[in-house]
C-alpha cells in the first residue's frame, strides 16, 4: 500500500484551471509559489498540500468577473470607477496608525480643529457627562476619478448625549431623494449642467449654544483632561440644526428663497432665467441655466464656509452619475458590490428573480433568529432599502421583506439571501434618463365619500409630445 501511494504522488502533478476566470474572488490570482525538488521528501511521506496535489481550482462556477463589465464605459468614467476600489479604508485607529497616509490625515484634521477654536482643553469637572468621540475615514475623488486626498474626520458620539444636559432641539432637514432625481430629470431636460460643491468641515460653522465636554480623541489623549467644545462637531445630534440655520440666513440674504416640498432647496429667478441650489448635508449640487449666477454663488458661498469645487457631478451619497450628451445613468454599482463581498456573495449563483414566485411568507414562518442574527438581518434589509433609490425592480422584494424586522425567521433570512443574489446578476442595473421633447405634470384625484376623504396623486411626466396619453391613463 506505501509503495501504491508513493508513485500515485509522484505521478500527479498540479493541474492548471481549464476555465481560468479574473474574478475578484478567485483563487487562482493568488500567486503559485514553485514546488522545490528537494520537497519531496515530504512527497514521499504523504504530506504535500492538498492544494498542490489537486491543482487549482476555482471556487466557485458564478464568479463575479461574469456579470460586471467595463467595457462599454468611457475610458474617463472607467478610470473613475476602478480607483473607487483600488484604495482601502481602515476600519480602526490602529490600522489607521500603521499607515502614514492616515496618519498624516488625523493630523491635519487636529490642526484644522485647533485653528478653527472647536474645543479647549480642560480638566475634567466634577460629575460631569462626557461624550465619547471616533475617527472616521473616508477618500475624496477628484472629477476625473483620481484621489484627492485622505480625509479622518472626528466625530462625536451623539448617542451618549443626555436631552437637557448635552442638547435640546436636534430636527434638521437633509435633501429627499426624490428631490435629487426631479432635480437630475431637469437637468437632463433643459441641457443644464451639474456640478458639485462640498464645505470642507461643515459643522464647525455653526455656532453650539449648550455646554457640552467630550473624551480626548484617540491617539491623542491627555491624562485627566476633556475637550469643552466651543463649535459644533460632526456627530453631536445639535450640530446639522446649527449648520443648516447659518445657510438659510446666507441664502436667504442673498435673495435666494426655499422651496415649500423641499426646505433644502433654494432657487433663485433672474429675468427667466433660473439657478438652483441642493443641500444634502455639507454636499450641495448646483445647476440652472444661469452661468453668471451659478458663478456669484460659487464665490459668496466660499467668501462664508471652506468650499471646495469638485467639478461635474459624478459620484454624490454613493450614488454614481455617467452622463454622455442627452443621456444620464444613475446606479449604485460599488455600493451593490460591496453588499455582496460584505455578505460573501460575491461567488453565488444569481437568480432570475427578486422572490420565489408563488411562495408567500408569512410572521411565523421558521424559527426566529438570534440577537446576533436578527441585527445581521435589519442592517442587510436597511441597506436594501438605500439601494431601491436606483433599483425599482426590487422595491417591492424589500418592502415585503422590511415588514418582518421585528421579527425575522430563518425563512425570511433566506429570501433576503435570494435578492443578494438577484443583485449579483447585474450590480451595475440603474435608472436612464434620456433628453425629451416636453415635460408635463399630471395630476388625479380620488374621493372616498364613505370616510370622506380625499387623496392626491401628481406625476412629473417626462415624455415626447403626442404620446398616447389614454394608455398613460388605463395604467
Amino acid at each position: 500500500r506505501r509503495v501504491c501511494t508513493d508513485k500515485v504522488i509522484d505521478s500527479e502533478k498540479p493541474t492548471l484551471n481549464p476555465n481560468p476566470t479574473s474574478s475578484l474572488d478567485d483563487p487562482s490570482r493568488a500567486q503559485k509559489q514553485p514546488v522545490e525538488r528537494g520537497s519531496q521528501t515530504k512527497n514521499e511521506k504523504g504530506d504535500l498540500p492538498i492544494a498542490l496535489r489537486k491543482g487549482v481550482r476555482s471556487c466557485t462556477q458564478h464568479p463575479i468577473g461574469n456579470f460586471v463589465s467595463y467595457s462599454t464605459l468611457s475610458t474617463d468614467y472607467k478610470c473613475f470607477v476602478s480607483s473607487l476600489s483600488v484604495a482601502v479604508i481602515p476600519r480602526s485607529v490602529t490600522e489607521a496608525q500603521s499607515d502614514s497616509k492616515w496618519t498624516h490625515a488625523m493630523q491635519e484634521e487636529m490642526e484644522a480643529l485647533d485653528r478653527n477654536q472647536i474645543w479647549e482643553v480642560v480638566e475634567i469637572p466634577e460629575a460631569a457627562h462626557l461624550v465619547g468621540s471616533k475617527w472616521v475615514y473616508t477618500i475624496k475623488y477628484k472629477p476625473d476619478g483620481n484621489i484627492e486626498r485622505f480625509k479622518a474626520r472626528l466625530v462625536a458620539k451623539g448617542f451618549s448625549q443626555k436631552y437637557g444636559i448635552d442638547y435640546l432641539k436636534t430636527f434638521a432637514p437633509v435633501a429627499k431623494m426624490k428631490t435629487v432625481r426631479v432635480i437630475i430629470s431637469l437637468a437632463v431636460l433643459k441641457g443644464w449642467e451639474m456640478c458639485q460643491l462640498d464645505v470642507k468641515n461643515v459643522f464647525l460653522n455653526g455656532d453650539l449654544e449648550e455646554e457640552v465636554y467630550m473624551c480626548m480623541p484617540r491617539g491623542f489623549e491627555k491624562p485627566r483632561k476633556c475637550c469643552k467644545l466651543k463649535k459644533a462637531l460632526y456627530g453631536l445630534k445639535q450640530s446639522p440644526r446649527a449648520w443648516f440655520e447659518r445657510l438659510r440666513l446666507v441664502m436667504k440674504k442673498h435673495g435666494y428663497k426655499q422651496g415649500n416640498g423641499d426646505h433644502t432647496l433654494f432657487v433663485k429667478r433672474i429675468e427667466g432665467k433660473v439657478t438652483l441650489l441642493l443641500v444634502y448635508v455639507d454636499d450641495m449640487i448646483v445647476t440652472g441655466d444661469d452661468e453668471k449666477e451659478i458663478a456669484r454663488l460659487k464665490g459668496l458661498l466660499s467668501a462664508e464656509f471652506d468650499l471646495k469645487d469638485l467639478g461635474k457631478l459624478k459620484y454624490f451619497l454613493g450614488i454614481e452619475i455617467a452622463r454622455s450628451g442627452t443621456t444620464l445613468v444613475l446606479n449604485q454599482r460599488k455600493y451593490t458590490l460591496d453588499l455582496l463581498k460584505e455578505t460573501g456573495k460575491l461567488g453565488c449563483k444569481p437568480a432570475s428573480t427578486p422572490l420565489d414566485a408563488g411562495h408567500k411568507l408569512g410572521s411565523k414562518d421558521g424559527e426566529l433568529l438570534c440577537e446576533e442574527a436578527k441585527g445581521r438581518y435589519q442592517r442587510l434589509v436597511g441597506k436594501l432599502i438605500y439601494l431601491t433609490l436606483t433599483r425599482p425592480d426590487i422595491t417591492f422584494a424589500v418592502n415585503v421583506m422590511s415588514q418582518f424586522m421585528h421579527a425575522p425567521t430563518d425563512v425570511h433570512l433566506k429570501a433576503v439571501d435570494r435578492i443578494m443574489c438577484y443583485l449579483k446578476k447585474n450590480p451595475g442595473k440603474g435608472l436612464l434618463y434620456v433628453k425629451q421633447r416636453s415635460i408635463e405634470i399630471e395630476g388625479y384625484s380620488c374621493h372616498t365619500p364613505t370616510f370622506d376623504t380625499q387623496t392626491h396623486f401628481f406625476f412629473l411626466n417626462i415624455k415626447h409630445r403626442g404620446a398616447t396619453t389614454q394608455q398613460f391613463k388605463r395604467r
